[in-house]
């Protein structure tokens, strides 16, 4: 299957800047009559949502401003009635200024009379507060899941949740994880030549590990290899203590995986047992980096050769100029989530090969 083309724009949204007025709305998907929808968006992602335009060829609104005394005021500048309405919001790098945007924008749809209301928010809020870990502690990440469907919202689209338990918690809607594997994966490539380790930091990362493994393996000439980092955590420092390499890196490169970096210290205390282990090149792939200044100083120190992330987080220009570092985009993955949905053409293909072919 070709990749599609994305010619339908956002009508009628913003009709004067879209390929196809708004009588003749066509999917080129598919070829068919596709339904009016709006893409709007919230603020903190301005670089992934210029992206996301340039994907679907039509401008997409930033509705969220703020008020003198500091309160988040939502706009929509058009008409939504009776269309499909995605709002494109981030949950980092403000957490909580994120998930109030997101729930106005679910309200102002939803008093506007729009269709289906879809949220895409590629970095969950509070996505590892999915479990009670302590006494006495909310599930924050079931909270907001549960407030966006009260709202309104029929379906929720993410990239790498850090556990997908929170998914039962949003009830009679439609959730639907992307991997970023599928754009990471042709990046990481061109770092190897016939052999790679893929190494998860903890037994949490191993799932990740080995879809990176068997990909890697499945679809390039490399021999892959899948190593466990064993390592055990304090519940109440969050201290770990390593316990040693399950898997064998002799002189070969090595590609960590993971879901989220904050400080690093993990990847990088792997990183450096790698090296211990005469290991040869060490390249990192993580899904959202939320990278702390801490985290910085931790990777320029590491023997970490190149970190890729995706752009599901607005990135400072510390991390954009980092030369360790690539941010591989994700709006074409979006794109077409969003082109299958209103197409009405299966979102589970982007969950297997075809997107890493470029077929997706």
């Amino acid at each position: 299957m070709e990749r599609p083309e994305r010619r339908f724009g956002i009508c009628p949204y913003n009709q004067d800047i879209c390929k196809t007025p708004k009588e003749t709305t066509t999917c080129s998907l598919r070829g068919d009559h596709c339904k009016d929808f709006a893409v709007i968006a919230g603020s903190g992602s301005s670089s992934l949502i210029r992206e996301l335009e340039i994907e679907l060829l039509g401008r997409i609104p930033e509705v969220c401003s703020t008020f003198p005394d500091g309160e988040t005021r939502v706009q929509f500048p058009n008409n939504v009635r009776e269309q499909d309405v995605y709002i494109v919001c981030s949950g980092q790098p403000s957490p909580n200024d994120a998930v109030a945007e997101i729930n106005f924008m679910i309200d102002a749809a939803a008093r506007s009379s729009a269709d289906k209301i879809t949220v895409v928010v590629p970095y969950f809020p509070y996505q590892r507060q999915d479990r009670m870990s302590r006494p006495r502690e909310p599930i924050s990440a079931a909270v907001v899941a549960s407030t966006f469907r009260e709202l309104g919202a029929r379906r929720i689209i993410t990239v790498d949740l850090h556990a997908e338990a929170v998914i039962g918690t949003f009830k009679k809607g439609s959730w639907d994880n992307l991997q970023a594997a599928g754009v990471l994966i042709p990046e990481l490539r061109e770092e190897f030549k016939n052999e790679v380790v893929v190494v998860a930091p903890d037994a949490g990362a191993a799932k990740r590990a080995k879809y990176y493994e068997e990909r890697l393996g499945g679809l390039f000439d490399l021999t892959a290899s899948l190593v466990v980092a064993n390592k055990t955590r304090d519940p109440e420092t969050g201290k770990t203590t390593s316990l040693g390499l399950l898997g064998d890196v002799y002189g070969k490169d090595a590609l960590l995986v993971d879901d989220i970096i904050n400080s690093g210290k993990t990847l990088c205390d792997v990183a450096r047992e790698l090296k211990g282990q005469d290991a040869n090149r060490i390249i990192a792939a993580v899904s959202h980096g939320v990278i702390t200044p801490f985290g910085l100083e931790n990777l320029d120190r590491s023997p970490i050769d190149r970190l890729y992330i995706t752009n599901t987080v607005e990135q400072p220009p510390e991390v954009l100029e980092n030369p360790k570092i690539k941010v591989v985009s994700i709006a074409g993955l979006l794109a077409d989530v969003i082109c299958r949905i209103q197409s009405r053409q299966s979102v589970s293909s982007l969950f297997d090969n075809s997107f890493i072919n470029g077929n997706g």
